[in-house]
């Protein structure tokens, strides 16, 4: 299983500090990958610019080399080593519902903008903790326990955008046994009987 831990330090400044954990490790090398595509979206992205310090280390909290050997593929040297820790921050200011975007009131997540993959090894489950206030809800279609999300594979962690805050306010109906969530976030006062 890939682990991602996402948080803020200062959210007024906009960005979320990613810790991703690789057990099992079992090669001398391995690369890491941010894509540049987006579900639904017939266009290349630059999502990695939005990367600031990326920091690795081994289960002994000793710092690793590594290289970025384009603008979103790190080549890690794992010799010797059975779980890696990769640290990074994102910088989450654009408010779209494509993007990515953090303040001191929500939590906005497309993962397929911040969450790098190890390449090979994207078919095994991939879990977040979400390390935010004890009052926000989360918005998301991934199964959860508290603020753990977990996906089956990378493919459905990324097809799997989620919003955390307190000002959630959600509703949802069923049409031939399938529910359908309304999820709405701000200060607003939706009318959900006319929206459904």
């Amino acid at each position: 299983m890939i682990r991602y831990t996402i948080y803020q330090k200062n959210p007024a400044s906009h960005y979320v500090y990613i810790d991703m954990i690789v057990d099992g490790l079992a090669t001398e090398e391995l690369q890491l990958q941010l894509p540049a595509w987006r579900p639904s979206r017939y266009e290349l992205g630059n999502f990695a610019k939005n990367v600031k310090r990326v920091d690795i280390f081994n289960e002994r909290d000793e710092a690793i080399p590594f290289q970025k050997i384009n603008k979103d593929l790190w080549q890690v040297t794992t010799k010797n080593c059975r779980t890696l820790k990769v640290t990074y921050s994102y910088y989450a200011a654009e408010l779209n519902a494509g993007a990515c975007f953090a303040d001191d009131s929500q939590l906005y997540i497309n993962p397929v903008h911040c969450c790098l993959y190890v390449v090979g090894r994207t078919n095994e489950p991939h879990q977040v903790e979400l390390k935010i206030p004890e009052n926000y809800k989360i918005a998301c279609s991934l199964p959860r326990k508290g603020f753990v999300l977990t996906a089956t594979d990378y493919e459905e962690l990324v097809d799997s955008p989620f919003i955390a805050s307190a000002g959630i306010q959600s509703d949802s109906y069923a049409i031939s046994g399938t529910t359908f969530y309304l999820h709405v976030n701000g200060e607003c006062r939706p009318d959900f009987e006319k929206l459904k």
